[in-house]
């Protein structure tokens, strides 16, 4: 077995609670045999594991550390597929979705003229059934077509988007910092108003370097720790 699957099947197990916070791990020569893999493959995978907050490596030794219900996630990979293989399990559903004329704030971020027209969308992503962020994407006109044709139930519209007009995207920018829970949110994320959500804005641009999409991410705190990253992935992509 490669050293992908052997982390995402340890990380399932302990999340299931397989193996006891502050308990060692097996030994790397037990997990070889268990998963029929080399000793190598092995390490790699729980260094991967470890990457996501699920073990610690104290005195030679792996073991399970406390808090392990939060993820780290560094924005340089699709948030989905970081999340299945973590071992969760995500989906989205779109709420709202329509064709709108672009606020101040849209049009600054995406150069484009105030009330120029653009696709708005909110969709809720879950991490293990359990609602864990909104999402609100505002896209450019050119891509509105592809943004109401994309299924509610897509895990990433960005992706479906990009796939669809055959757009390869450049940079990739974020702002992290702080937000109250509005009145949507408490009804999408089961929180109270105003409660503190961590609040993620990015902007993404193609490869000529024009803006393309504008999108918030209000997230229930502890539901996902990010890293922030200094490398920038040539093609970053985010559910939403």
């Amino acid at each position: 077995m490669r050293f992908p699957e052997i982390a995402k099947s340890l990380a399932a197990g302990i999340r299931r609670g397989d193996y006891l916070v502050g308990e060692p791990l097996p030994s790397i020569a037990a997990l070889a045999a268990e998963f029929d893999a080399s000793a190598s493959a092995v390490q790699r995978a729980l260094e991967e594991v470890e990457r996501l907050g699920l073990a610690t490596r104290t005195a030679g030794r792996w073991q399970v550390p406390g808090g392990t219900h939060s993820q780290f996630y560094d924005f340089t990979e699709p948030m989905a597929g970081w999340a299945v293989r973590a071992g969760l399990r995500p989906t989205g559903q779109t709420i709202e979705a329509g064709i709108g004329r672009a606020t101040s704030a849209e049009a600054r971020a995406l150069g484009i003229l105030d009330a120029d027209r653009v696709a708005r969308v909110v969709r809720v992503v879950t991490l293990e059934g359990r609602a864990a962020l909104v999402v609100r994407a505002t896209f450019i006109e050119a891509l509105a077509d592809a943004v109401l044709a994309a299924p509610p139930d897509i895990t990433s519209l960005l992706d479906f988007v990009l796939d669809s007009e055959r757009v390869s995207t450049g940079r990739v920018m974020h702002r992290l910092g702080a937000i109250s829970a509005n009145s949507q949110d408490v009804a999408l994320l089961g929180v109270r108003r105003g409660a503190p959500l961590t609040h993620v804005v990015r902007t993404a641009y193609d490869a000529a370097g024009r803006a393309i999409e504008h999108t918030t991410f209000r997230m229930l705190p502890g539901a996902i720790d990010i890293r922030i990253s200094t490398v920038e992935a040539a093609r970053t992509r985010v559910a939403s």
